[in-house]
């Protein structure tokens, strides 16, 4: 028979601060136990964020719904901070086709909990399928959506996952977005800076690290609580400041802007920033750390090219 171990088994000596390490580790664990720290809530009241300061406008292209909260530490900052205004343009619904419709009440749920707009790539469900990475009379077709959804809303910015993010959806969602960034970039003379995010995979050549407040870390939480289904069954909302940590060790480390010590942050997300300007993609030389209680600013992040 197999030994059991329960809390009076002890392996090894118990030092001097144990409990206190055992509080915070069971701080986390409660949650889980407490139905996965998930309540079943109407859809609240959107957020009015303070009007528009920059004037700028920021495009998450959201390979499914949640992602626009799971990376949308930059997007919900310079909402709040500079005003931009925030798209969520939805590339997907998810590839269970009996709940698109309900995912999309959620999604709208957990949007206007935090002020973003929503947009469907694709009307009435958004794309379907998307897996595929070759260039086909279908891919060719959506890359032509998309341009003709830059030209309506001039974007100053456009965030999507970056190129190895492991998922089939996130990396077929990055082909599709940089294709038409291209084609719209160069055939109407514009530059737009292009935000990578990271979630099933880290990138490979981060160089923005942007911190976050425990205020909107929660609120983030607070939308993703919304994404109800998706939620029950994998609860990864509860792991998101954990995540959130983590990014600060291994920023602190790989971006060259973040100096020997580690940045003055608790929590964060880490980006690639670059621009693509005529068709061309132009990276910054060095890279930014922003700790949550700096201001972040559509000029500011114009000037890191500068």
């Amino acid at each position: 028979m197999p030994l059991l171990l329960n809390e009076n088994t002890c392996l090894v000596t118990r030092p001097p601060d144990y409990k206190k390490w055992l509080s915070y580790v069971e701080s986390f664990s409660r949650l889980y136990r407490e139905k996965n720290g998930v309540t079943r809530i109407g859809c609240p009241e959107s957020f009015n964020p303070v009007p528009g300061k920059s004037g700028g406008r920021l495009i998450i292209c959201s390979p499914h719904p949640d992602d626009e909260i799971l990376t949308g530490t930059l997007p919900l900052r310079l909402l709040q901070e500079d005003g931009v205004a925030v798209t969520d343009l939805v590339m997907t619904l998810g590839s269970d086709r009996g709940r698109k419709e309900e995912r999309l009440t959620e999604l709208t749920a957990a949007c206007g909990l935090v002020g973003f707009d929503l947009l469907l790539v694709e009307e009435p469900l958004a794309f379907d399928h998307l897996i595929s990475e070759n260039e086909d009379e279908q891919w060719r077709h959506r890359v032509d959506f998309l341009v003709d959804h830059f030209v309506a809303l001039q974007p100053d910015y456009v965030q999507i996952p970056h190129v190895g993010d492991a998922h089939p959806t996130h990396k077929a969602v990055h082909g599709l977005v940089f294709k038409a960034l291209q084609l719209y970039t160069e055939k109407y003379d514009c530059s737009v800076l292009l935000l990578e995010s990271e979630y099933w995979s880290s990138l490979t050549r981060p160089n923005l690290l942007v911190g976050i407040s425990n205020e909107d870390l929660a609120l983030l939480i607070c939308a993703l609580v919304l994404h109800q289904g998706e939620i029950t069954r994998n609860p990864y909302h509860l792991s998101l400041p954990g995540r959130m940590m983590d990014t600060v060790r291994r920023g602190s480390e790989l971006l060259d802007g973040c100096g020997s010590e580690n940045p003055d942050m608790i929590f964060a997300e880490m980006y690639t920033l670059s621009w693509m300007r005529g068709g061309e993609q132009v990276w910054p030389k060095r890279g930014w750390c922003i700790p949550a209680l700096q201001m972040v600013k559509l000029s500011f992040l114009k000037t890191i090219f500068c």
